[in-house]
């Protein structure tokens, strides 16, 4: 398992956690999870600092607490949502 962050993208803003969450790694598959309460911090879709956040997220990289704290300045709304998080993975190899 490993810590990272996830996001929800609307239409009109993208919201990053707030706090990294637990999944599982790739090749790996979820064997159970829970709900959690989660954090989020959002910015309009287009926002460059949205979009540069985006795509690192979707290709991998870890989102560094920092950035998320720098966004909360320029953020144009929060929200908390309940959601499923890893608690055990297994390997598909």
């Amino acid at each position: 398992m490993k810590l990272e962050r996830t996001s929800d993208e609307g239409v009109d803003e993208v919201c990053f956690s707030r706090s990294p969450i637990t999944a599982c790694r790739r090749h790996c598959m979820t064997q159970t999870t829970s709900q959690r309460t989660v954090s989020f911090v959002c910015l309009p879709r287009f926002n460059s600092e949205a979009r540069r956040l985006l795509s690192k997220y979707h290709s991998g990289q870890t989102l560094l607490t920092d950035e998320i704290l720098s966004i909360q300045q320029l953020s144009s709304s929060q929200m908390t949502r309940q959601i499923e998080v890893a608690e055990q993975c297994e390997s598909n190899l």
